[in-house]
């Protein structure tokens, strides 16, 4: 099976290689402390982050991400959610369950979030305490940005915490000049690991606020607060996972000795433009990913049935949406492993067969591909 899918994506065979070696014991080695300080040495070199504070749990990145909310949200905290897809306004739930006040700035879904919007709600709601964001909606394929909005709010004094989950790898981000002060990865997107890893990255205000709380942290699992003193104690708040860890380190080898950035700036201008060629409306109006694109299916179809056919004849696998887009949108996702051009090739191949086998209409997908390869 080819997967083309907007996460988890394809493995190269090094890193899955990787994963089925045995060095040590987790829990009593020495040389796994020693290797995982080296990976999260190896992923602050791709975030270009020499500020922060970093580590990684072993979950998928769901964990990382309600770890946030966990560790920094007390009793009646209002917290901003800049809301302009899916997951965004999934924050909401989020922070209710660790008791905050979600605050909700809405935007439209098909373009990245206004600073202009940003401002005009902080100048609203002064007491806000931190605002949370996404990098990469990965259900529509828009980006936003970020390190623009994450200045700002520091200048303000409000935390900033940033899901870069399908972004990080594919998306340009300096940590050390973004402003933001808590970043959140995964491993099964644009690094091309296995899922089961979630990256934080703590700025030392975020690191205060967390010290400093006038309540316990209502978890044990995505609490912050264990993994504060990893490198001096060389201890973990539970077994982690070593053969994810030695995947990891080989999936960053691969994305560091590569121009990543250039890859999926390449793969994303030459997807786009073969499917608007073909006919097909862009979801994105404006800052599209790099990593994704999202795109609506001929109206005559629902995109649960072409993901179907292409799937049983043609064994290709690429990502549907979600909400209220599950039927209308398809996505391809262009990021890490996936980003070779004869998956692409094979993809667009089969979308011309799709097109045929289920009456869509005419279609030259490979041919514009290869026009641009």
């Amino acid at each position: 099976m080819l997967i083309l899918s907007a996460g988890p994506t394809t493995i190269a065979p090094n890193t899955l290689a990787a994963m089925s070696q045995q060095k040590w014991n987790a829990d009593l080695s020495k040389p796994f402390y020693e290797q995982y300080q080296r990976v999260v040495a190896k992923y602050d070199e791709l975030i270009q982050n020499t500020s922060g504070f970093s580590f990684i749990m072993g979950a998928e990145a769901m964990i990382a991400l309600e770890g946030a909310c966990a560790s920094l949200i007390e009793p009646k905290d209002k917290i901003l959610v800049l809301a302009n897809g899916i997951f965004g306004r999934g924050f909401a739930e989020l922070i209710t369950m660790y008791q905050g006040e979600p605050v909700m700035v809405y935007q439209p879904d098909d373009r990245g979030f206004s600073l202009e919007a940003v401002k005009t709600a902080v100048a609203e709601h002064p007491d806000v305490k931190i605002a949370v964001m996404i990098h990469c909606e990965t259900p529509t394929g828009v980006t936003n940005e970020v390190t623009e909005i994450c200045r700002f709010l520091k200048k303000c004094g409000i935390l900033s915490v940033v899901d870069s989950v399908s972004a990080i790898g594919g998306e340009a981000l300096n940590y050390d000049d973004s402003g933001i002060d808590v970043l959140l990865g995964g491993s099964q997107k644009c690094l091309s690991a296995p899922a089961g890893l979630g990256f934080v990255t703590l700025s030392r205000e975020a690191v205060a606020v967390i010290q400093n709380r006038n309540t316990p942290i209502a978890s044990y699992y995505a609490n912050y607060q264990y993994f504060l003193h990893w490198q001096e104690k060389m201890w973990f708040p539970y077994t982690m996972p070593e053969q994810l860890i030695n995947a990891m380190e080989t999936a960053l080898d691969n994305i560091l000795a590569i121009d990543s950035l250039t890859i999926h700036a390449r793969f994303a201008k030459i997807i786009r433009e073969v499917l608007t060629e073909n006919g097909l409306k862009l979801f994105a109006k404006s800052q599209a990913a790099n990593t994704l694109t999202a795109f609506y299916v001929p109206e005559k179809i629902t995109a649960p049935d072409i993901l179907k056919h292409l799937q049983d004849k043609y064994q290709i696998i690429v990502s549907g949406s979600l909400a209220e887009y599950q039927t209308t949108l398809l996505r391809i996702g262009h990021m890490g492993e996936n980003n070779k051009e004869q998956y692409f090739e094979q993809l667009f191949a089969a979308m011309d067969g799709t097109w045929k086998d289920l009456g869509l209409g005419e279609s030259h997908f490979l041919k514009s591909y290869q026009e641009r390869i």
